[in-house]
């Protein structure tokens, strides 16, 4: 989807780090911000005289202290601690002073009448989801860095409360979730950890489910 996303005329390069902590996040948004960065990528060097470039998707983890945090757009100033990041960088022509500091308000746009909620909203994005994100640019060169925290599955919490893999042996469990696919593999995992499950993929199934048993 992202390469079709592009122009013909721009190489777009991935960047990898093995071993990256898992996020808490939602994955439909998480696609909507990489489609958005990338597409706006495209445009920025699509307008240049050259019309073509490379673009990088980049994902990796890094330690964050607050002085390197307090840089980065955000309404509250998040921890410091390790960060999964997602990084869009391209060759394009880059963005003045006075572009920069607007990039991310509402409405804004250096497109025509009608674009400029993109970053707007990926910044909302990024903030529910308790991250940040940066911007910098230069001549040939601008880069765009969502910072978001690493999940902690507390493994102790689980058991004290129960819900350790030995401790739901036996058990009755409805599980309820409109994809199918997600549906199967609880199904599958709860089944594979003794339990007896009963499956529903709407609400109104789920307590017909619930008054029969």
């Amino acid at each position: 989807m992202l390469e079709v996303s592009i122009s013909k005329k721009i190489k777009l390069t991935y960047d990898f780090m093995g071993n990256v902590p898992p996020v808490e996040a939602d994955a439909t948004q998480l696609r909507q911000i990489i489609l958005n960065l990338i597409t706006n990528a495209s445009e920025a060097i699509s307008a240049t005289a050259r019309g073509s470039g490379e673009i990088t998707l980049a994902i990796g983890v890094m330690e964050c202290d607050r002085e390197y945090l307090s840089a980065a757009i955000s309404d509250e100033e998040p921890a410091a601690g390790t960060y999964s990041y997602l990084e869009v960088r391209d060759t394009g022509a880059g963005m003045d002073e006075a572009t920069l500091a607007k990039v991310f308000d509402p409405f804004f746009s250096t497109k025509f009448t009608g674009r400029g909620l993109g970053m707007a909203a990926a910044r909302g994005i990024v903030q529910n989801h308790d991250g940040c994100i940066s911007v910098d640019s230069s001549p040939q060169r601008t880069s765009f860095h969502v910072l978001l925290p690493r999940a902690v599955f507390d493994k102790e919490v689980l058991d004290t409360n129960g819900f350790s893999a030995e401790g739901i042996k036996g058990l009755k469990v409805l599980a309820v979730d409109d994809e199918p696919e997600i549906l199967a593999i609880i199904e599958n995992l709860l089944t594979h950890h003794g339990c007896h499950v009963l499956t529903a993929d709407k609400g109104s199934e789920a307590l017909e489910i619930i008054n029969r048993h």
